[in-house]
C-alpha cells in the first residue's frame, strides 16, 4: 500500500495514512461486539475521568500555592504600609519642630526645606505603601473570585 494508491485515506505526499482494510464495520445487533464496544467505552470514560480527577489535584494543589503566596503578599504589604506610617509620623513631627524652630529663627531656610521635602517624601511612600496593600488585596480578592 502506497501513497495516493486508493487504499489508503491519506493524500499524496501526506505523512499519515490510513489503512482502511482494517476498518471493522460494527454490527449493533452481534451481542458480542456490543459488549466488547461497551467495555471499551467503559474503560475510556474511566481513563478520561482518572486523567480529569489527576489534572484537578495538580491543578488545585498549584491553585493552593498561588493562594498562598497571594495572601503572603498580603502580609509582606500590610508590613510594609506600617514601617511606613511610622515613618511618616515621625518625619511629620520633625517637620512640625521645624516650623516652630524656622519661625524662631533657630534654623535656615535651606534647613527648613529639607525637613519639608522629607516630610512629603514621607507622606508620599505611605501613600504607595496604601496603595500596594490594596492591590495586593484586589488581586488575592480577584483570585479567590477565579478572575486572575
Amino acid at each position: 500500500m502506497g501513497k495516493g494508491d486508493g487504499k489508503t485515506g491519506a493524500l499524496p505526499g501526506s505523512a499519515f495514512c490510513l489503512d482502511r482494510s482494517s476498518i471493522q464495520i460494527y454490527d449493533p445487533f452481534d451481542q458480542s461486539q456490543a459488549q466488547a464496544v461497551s467495555l471499551h467505552m467503559a474503560a475510556g470514560i474511566a481513563l478520561v475521568e482518572f486523567f480529569e480527577n489527576v489534572f484537578l489535584d495538580l491543578s488545585s494543589a498549584s491553585s493552593l500555592r498561588q493562594m498562598e503566596s497571594l495572601y503572603g503578599d498580603i502580609l509582606r504589604k500590610k508590613q510594609e504600609l506600617e514601617a511606613e506610617k511610622t515613618a511618616y509620623e515621625k518625619a511629620r513631627q520633625e517637620k512640625n519642630l521645624a516650623d516652630t524652630r524656622y519661625s524662631l529663627g533657630m534654623m535656615s531656610q535651606t534647613d527648613y526645606l529639607s525637613a519639608e521635602m522629607a516630610a512629603i517624601q514621607a507622606k508620599a511612600d505611605y501613600r504607595a505603601a496604601d496603595l500596594a496593600l490594596v492591590q495586593a488585596m484586589d488581586t488575592y480578592e480577584w483570585a479567590v473570585l477565579g478572575i486572575a
